[in-house]
């Protein structure tokens, strides 16, 4: 059975029992009051161990009465044999366990009192041996046997047990509605007489985040150009070009093109995306009996959502946060471009103050913080490199309670996993105010 010495304890399954005996229990028998007093002063932190400590040695500290002479006869030899006895089978004193009822159990006599605490008629670490002092004479005991025996009672049975926490205060009815993301005006197109002229915005989803040119093409042609400063794809194609499609109607003669976006945010090295597969659908219409150009089309579509649910645990609570960070977020649905604000805390009750701090985040597409894929975006005890792996503007917010700390996390989605769940499991960590710890919330910049 594995063992912990501490502090001259030994510390086991079993329970508590002391350590370094050995010198106490091969002392020689004193020969004066110096000896003896130096084998009692080694004696006091062993109390615990000892039933009855008080009465055992009461005729050695006898002798070291001013008043009294050196005599070391059989009641000073037996006390000291006793009490070695009883080091070397010290009582291993068990655990408390909240769990099982408590026995105290006191006793006095003309030399002390004592209690003791028990479980399952097990001894605790709890033993209180008490001596008393000397008046002088024994008229002078302030206290008699008798007087010591009322000590104990009659007294109520003692039942106790650990306070349990408050329930925790209902939030009230939050007034929130699920903003839903406008579609971006990203695409243009002009129509012209044997050809198709279509302007494509690098910031497609319209979130701030220009994407890779490499992620566009126009039925599998690549862009003809590129404006930089205004951050725009330029591609060109003959109407029978680029994969097009044509359909003859009874009016018109349409040509149907594809403006196709995938997602190459995995070369970032991590499992996530912030962008789903987009295609936006071009047609050019031309009147079968005229001559004319097409207005630019204005595409519309609908972004992919993804999904946050929050686990929350006992004293400790990760919570989605509405955008003013008041109350907790009705709902767990977000649209890529969506900022996900995380407010993890603590609960002090009646603890010292402490600072909370997350460790680590992983987020999985499955309740599985094992599983594969997953993306770690908070790790070295509290640093969010999220915005250093992908470039995002996920950071942690300025503290402004140490039993709280917020931190927003830009929307995302993992890009072989089609049902838009994501799990983020954290493991949170509070540490003393005043203590000087390893934690940190620490944030990267996009330039890493």
């Amino acid at each position: 059975m594995a063992e912990i010495k501490y502090i001259r304890h030994v510390l086991s399954g079993e329970g508590l029992k002391p350590d370094k005996i050995k010198a106490i229990v091969e002392m020689p028998k004193p020969r004066d009051k110096a000896a003896l007093m130096r084998f009692l002063s080694m004696v006091p932190y062993l109390a615990k161990f000892v039933p009855n400590l008080s009465e055992i040695s009461a005729p050695l500290r006898k002798l070291l009465e001013r008043s009294v002479e050196w005599h070391w006869e059989t009641s000073q030899q037996k006390s000291f044999e006793m009490l070695k006895s009883q080091l070397s089978n010290a009582t291993v004193l068990r655990f408390f366990d909240v769990n099982k009822d408590v026995t105290l159990s006191v006793d006095a006599s003309s030399e002390g009192l004592s209690a003791v605490i028990l479980q399952e008629g097990h001894l605790k670490p709890g033993f209180a041996p008490q001596t008393f002092p000397d008046f002088g004479k024994p008229s002078q005991d302030l206290m008699g046997v008798q007087s010591k025996e009322l000590l104990q009672g009659p007294v109520a049975k003692l039942t106790w047990s650990f306070p349990s926490l408050p329930e925790e205060p209902q939030q009230p009815d939050v007034p929130f509605e699920l903003p839903h993301p406008v579609p971006a005006n990203s695409v243009a197109a002009q129509c012209g007489e044997s050809s198709v002229y279509v302007e494509v915005m690098k910031d497609f989803f319209g979130t701030g985040h220009p994407l890779l040119s490499s992620a566009f093409t126009l039925g599998g042609c690549t862009a003809t150009g590129e404006d930089p400063s205004a951050q725009v794809l330029i591609f060109e194609s003959e109407l029978h070009g680029c994969s097009s499609t044509s359909m003859v109607t009874e009016d018109e003669l349409v040509y149907t093109f594809n403006i196709i976006y995938t997602p190459q945010e995995v070369s970032y090295g991590v499992p996530i995306v912030r962008s789903s597969i987009a295609v936006i659908g071009i047609e050019c219409h031309y009147p079968r009996t005229h001559n004319v150009s097409s207005d630019a089309l204005m595409p519309t579509w609908i972004p992919y959502a993804s999904t946050k649910v929050a686990e929350e645990v006992f004293v400790f609570s990760l919570k989605l946060m509405t955008d003013d960070w008041i109350f907790e977020r009705p709902s767990n649905q977000y649209f890529l471009g969506d900022m996900i604000n995380l407010e993890a805390s603590v609960r002090l009750y009646s603890h010292v103050p402490v600072r909370v701090f997350v460790d680590s985040c992983v987020a999985t597409a499955v309740p599985d913080v094992a599983s594969v894929p997953r993306y770690s975006f908070i790790e070295n005890n509290g640093c969010l490199v999220d915005a250093k792996l992908t470039g995002s503007t996920s950071h942690f917010m300025p503290r402004t309670q140490g039993d709280k700390l917020r931190f927003q996390l830009e929307a995302f989605r993992f890009q072989q996993a089609d049902s838009g769940l994501v799990y983020i499991t954290c493991i949170l960590k509070a540490a003393a105010t005043t203590s000087s710890s390893e934690q940190k919330a620490c944030s990267f910049s996009a330039n890493g």
